[in-house]
């Protein structure tokens, strides 16, 4: 079991997820956290008195996210690097100085340090909105990538073994994905945005959702995920067992703590703090020659836990023999009331009595796709004998349903039921269906339809594949049954899309397949998958999206017309800051000398200057908000058209834009994303 070992309240609330550690005079480790009104607190246990032990560094800020590290190699002494919504500080804690300032436009969301890639210096890492930005110890930017979505969470590790760190990247499009250098080679979709993420060595990771779930990946493959009744704050890792196998700690909002073996999810110990988890740090804290687990909560209480004595091994022994006997109990008192039920229908068959719960055994139910146009979705229909009704169904299934299931009840039960599936993406998915049995299918949310009209959006890449290869592409995700009379030397394949009646054209002919579709996502969806199916690695394409292009033109052009509000409202208050610096001087002396007119006077000219000043920010602000969103809008329009291609024309698309995007070379930048260079 685990000791305590220190206990500590700082006296000051710890901010959610700031919590980190860090050597800043190289030798002793530190523990470094964001609180109230723009603060954040450096806590040495090394010091004699509370007092000295408590350094506080004045942001001015809201601080979003801390990290700490060396930027050089061999050099001990660790900077701490502070992420605030549009800033990010490094800071040099044993001078008290700012190593460099750098305002960064896409937002500052995450932080993590390291090394990436094949790159030999550490990076600060940022997460931000659509991007994911890398800076060296100058403040230079050395990596920049697109993400998905806004960047929720960040981790290193070597997950293909070899020798290079992945950067695993967490955002709130419900994906994490894996990136070797800039580029994403896994999409692991998930039921929520993973608001933690978490190294467990040798090609394993943590993670932690927003709907209160976590578990293990070993590189691409969950191999478990629990569900808490508590939001998780807070994931790390230690060898309890000394196993050379890190366990997984869970820090929770409910102020629990457990630590679960990596392989199963089974639970190992588990304490609790009066408070809710602000942060979890694994470090010899006190420099007394072994790891402490450090648990932080909200109100600024820090609690310090070592390994007893005691055997671990039979202690999680026992408390997996006690979770296994009450999943026996429960699964027995199960089995008990199903007997039960068997025992009572065997009898009133004998004795010919009609009951609504009575079917014969060799009844059955079946299933089948029907696309709903009116409704804009896809119909899961079941059907039993005509004897028969169905009173529900349940469906359980990621990302399908908001809660991962959906049950359906007939309030007149007929021996026919239907569940609607209307799902915001193009998705492949798994379900379990329980009626009265299970059944595993597939589902694509675009029917075949012959008189469509074709968009002018198109999408074309070489194939150089037989057709019968692609005819078999096309009945696998189209979950269709495609003909061709004899050898056909084209497919012209048309489809409707279910969720908003798009129309989808498919032309390959000549080796040449062309997608004339108006969605650039659905483009990029349907290129991806095709790959993935034929097992391509590495292929570029030309597109035309003339719709999309041109709503393009218009966000890139209110990036360039908010920025330029920003700068010229930015120097009109520092101008209104100085004239209210020079008005309190002004109020200040003329109180001293005893002119009360004088000192009226400034004061309402002061109350009015502050009042513009209050009213110049609220302006900024919301100009800041509206460039944010015309931001991700430009960063989501280069994930779109990297998607559109496969290997190192990805790579070099994403390249290419940020260039573009750098030299404000707007004519440049379109032609990138239709021709790919």
């Amino acid at each position: 079991m685990l000791l305590p070992s220190f206990q500590v309240n700082l006296g000051h609330p710890i901010l959610r997820g700031t919590v980190t550690l860090g050597k800043f005079d190289g030798k002793r480790p530190c523990l470094a956290g964001a609180t109230s009104s723009g603060k954040v607190f450096i806590h040495n246990p090394n010091e004699s008195t509370l007092a000295n032990q408590m350094l506080f560094l004045n942001v001015n800020k809201d601080v979003k996210c801390l990290s700490a590290g060396a930027f050089k190699p061999g050099v001990k002494k660790e900077t701490m690097v502070i992420g605030t919504q549009t800033n990010l500080i490094s800071y040099n804690v044993e001078t008290n100085s700012d190593i460099y300032y750098r305002d960064v436009s896409d937002g500052v969301s995450r932080i993590i340090f390291g090394k990436i890639g094949s790159n030999d210096t550490p990076l600060a890492i940022v997460g931000g909105n659509c991007s994911i930005q890398g800076y060296d110890h100058q403040g230079e930017e050395q990596y920049w990538t697109t993400a998905g979505g806004e960047v929720t969470s960040l981790c290193l590790l070597d997950i293909n073994g070899d020798n290079e760190n992945e950067l695993i990247v967490g955002t709130d499009d419900y994906v994490i994905y894996v990136y070797q250098e800039e580029s994403i080679v896994s999409e692991l979709k998930e039921t929520a945005s993973a608001n933690g993420l978490c190294n467990l060595k040798d090609g394993s990771f943590g993670f932690a959702l927003t709907n209160n779930s976590y578990g293990v990946y070993q590189k691409e493959n969950r191999i478990w995920r629990n569900k808490a009744k508590s939001k998780v704050n807070s994931l790390n890792s230690v060898d309890i067992l000394v196993e050379g196998t890190p366990e997984l700690i869970v820090g929770y909002e409910s102020g629990k703590v457990e630590i679960r073996k990596q392989e199963d999810g089974r639970l190992i110990h588990k304490e609790s703090l009066r408070d809710a988890i602000a942060g979890i740090a694994v470090t010899d804290y006190r420099m007394e020659g072994h790891n402490e687990i450090v648990c932080c909560s909200v109100s600024g209480e820090l609690k310090g836990f070592v390994p007893g004595q005691e055997n671990f091994s039979t202690q999680m022994e026992d408390s997996a023999n006690d979770e296994l006997i009450d999943k026996l109990i429960q699964r027995r008192e199960e089995i008990n009331n199903e007997l039960k039920n068997y025992e009572e229908n065997l009898k009133k068959l004998k004795t010919g009595q009609v009951d609504s719960s009575l079917i014969r055994s060799d009844s059955k139910v079946k299933c089948h796709l029907q696309p709903n146009v009116q409704e804009s979705c896809l119909d899961i229909v079941f059907r039993a004998d005509n004897e028969n009704i169905i009173r529900s169904a349940i469906i359980t299934a990621e990302q399908l349903f908001e809660n991962d299931s959906s049950m359906v009840y007939a309030n007149n039960p007929t021996n026919e039921i239907k569940v609607r599936l209307k799902p915001a993406k193009n998705i492949s998915a798994e379900m379990k269906i329980q009626v009265l049995v299970g059944y595993n299918l597939g589902f694509a949310m675009f029917i075949p339809g012959d008189n469509i009209k074709t968009p002018k959006s198109m999408l074309s890449f070489k194939l150089d594949e037989r057709v019968k290869r692609i005819i078999m592409w096309l009945n696998e995700s189209f979950n269709i049954v495609f003909k061709v009379e004899g050898e056909a030397t084209q497919i012209d394949a048309r489809f409707v899309g279910i969720r908003h009646g798009e129309p989808l054209r498919l032309i390959y002919k000549d080796g040449v397949m062309i997608v004339y579709v108006d969605d650039m996502e659905t483009a990029g969806d349907i290129f991806q998958d095709i790959c993935s199916f034929l097992s391509i690695k590495e292929l570029d394409s030309k597109c035309d999206f003339p719709v999309e292009f041109e709503r393009f033109e218009k966000v890139v052009q209110s990036v360039e017309e908010y920025n330029s509000n920003r700068l010229k409202m930015t120097a009109e208050m520092a101008d209104n800051s100085q004239l209210i610096k020079a008005l309190v001087i002004k109020a200040e002396d003329a109180r001293i000398l005893g002119d009360m007119k004088s000192m009226k006077n400034m004061y309402n000219e002061l109350y009015g200057a502050n009042k513009g000043l209050i009213g110049e920010y609220i302006k900024r602000s919301n100009n800041h908000n509206e460039l944010l969103s015309s931001l991700k809008e430009v960063n989501q329009m280069i994930q779109k058209a990297a998607r559109l291609r496969i290997g190192e024309a990805k790579n070099r698309v994403v390249a290419e834009c940020r260039k573009a995007i750098k030299n404000n070379n707007i004519m440049s930048l379109f032609k990138i994303i239709k021709e790919g260079q």
